[in-house]
């Protein structure tokens, strides 16, 4: 399939980081918000949060369960979805009116490129996430990063030998994975989508024209493709999350990972609150919180990476620092999605 050259890309890059330079913040919520203590009454008074997010299940019912904990007098109504789904209901919501939700959190990071075109998020980061790296936040200040989604090759311990387990995306095209493989659909899932685009740019369009004559079966979430294997429905998956295997691991699974020799996808998890959250104080005190380290702290031990300088990881899986990352520019993302989308429908049609 045709693909743009370096130049165009280069050239497209500049122009959709001119247009973001360009966006107005429009929002500055007094800065940074009230003081913690005016904050936490005026929160007490609003007295609920309504938190959207694609985290799985059990992430987000522990976050939920922490905030709470912590601030016992502020109901937080939890509304989980894939990001496909949670895209929809804003849309919807946004067009019916009054707007419903507070605070949202989805690893579809070029969605918040879009609501913050719309002018539907709020100018605001909290206080200690701009003491991270930059990669933890959106240069323009409209949503942080609450946590990190690695993407590794996961089998099924039980029905591969590990001496012929996958280790690279090249190997997944081997003659015995046919009718084998199971993969997260980028029109379906925020992580499926990231992880196309980020294995497009790296492996080209042919991966896929040869991935697709081995009867890849598609799934919808990070959760889904792991738990294919578990059952033994397939063997391996192409595009999973470190955090769905840990889980299943620790359960007595028989899965493994593999962090690819050719790259590792990462995918940012953002946090934003919105500009017509009907209850902004409560949505500032739960960004604050979920990025802080007790919340930070969770997501680690739930699977996930963080950002977090006192945010201690397990030690059963590799640092950051010692993997090859893969990281989407979410500008350029967002440009190109529909596109890959289409593309990739062309090799793997419904």
């Amino acid at each position: 399939m045709p693909g743009a050259t370096s130049s165009r890309q280069g050239l497209r890059r500049r122009q959709l980081l001119a247009t973001a330079a360009a966006l107005v913040p429009l929002h500055k919520a007094g800065a940074q918000g009230l003081l913690a203590s005016d904050l936490l009454e005026a929160a007490k008074k609003e007295g609920k949060v309504v938190y959207y997010t694609t985290d799985d299940e059990l992430m987000a019912q522990v976050l939920v369960k922490g905030f709470q904990a912590a601030y016992p007098t502020i109901t937080v109504e939890l509304q989980r979805a894939n990001a496909a789904a949670l895209l929809e209901r804003l849309e919807s919501e946004q067009k019916a009116g009054p707007w419903q939700a507070d605070v949202i959190n989805t690893n579809d990071v070029r969605s918040l490129v879009l609501f913050r075109r719309n002018g539907w998020l709020a100018h605001y980061v909290p206080a200690n996430v701009r003491q991270w790296p930059e990669a933890a936040r959106d240069p323009a200040g409209f949503y942080a990063v609450q946590s990190l989604a690695v993407t590794v090759i996961g089998y099924n311990s039980r029905l591969v030998n590990p001496e012929l387990a996958p280790k690279s995306y090249e190997d997944l095209l081997a003659r015995r994975w046919h009718d084998k493989l199971v993969k997260l659909h980028p029109a379906e899932s925020g992580i499926g989508l990231t992880t196309t685009f980020l294995m497009n740019r790296e492996l080209g369009w042919s991966f896929w024209e040869r991935l697709a004559q081995q009867g890849v079966l598609h799934v919808r979430s990070g959760v889904d493709a792991p738990a294919k294997l578990v059952g033994g429905e397939r063997w391996a998956m192409v595009d999973g999350t470190e955090e769905a295997v840990l889980r299943l691991r620790a359960s007595g699974a028989p899965i493994m990972m593999v962090h690819a020799k050719e790259g590792s996808p990462v995918i940012p998890s953002g946090t934003s609150m919105f500009k017509e959250a009907p209850h902004p104080n409560a949505a500032r005190l739960l960004v604050n919180w979920l990025m802080g380290r007790d919340a930070q702290q969770i997501v680690v031990n739930a699977g996930a990476r963080s950002y977090h300088p006192d945010a201690r990881d397990t030690a059963e899986r590799p640092p950051l620092a010692n993997l090859k990352l893969w990281q989407a520019d979410p500008i350029l993302l967002a440009a190109e999605s529909e596109l890959i989308k289409q593309i990739y429908e062309q090799f793997f049609p419904n």
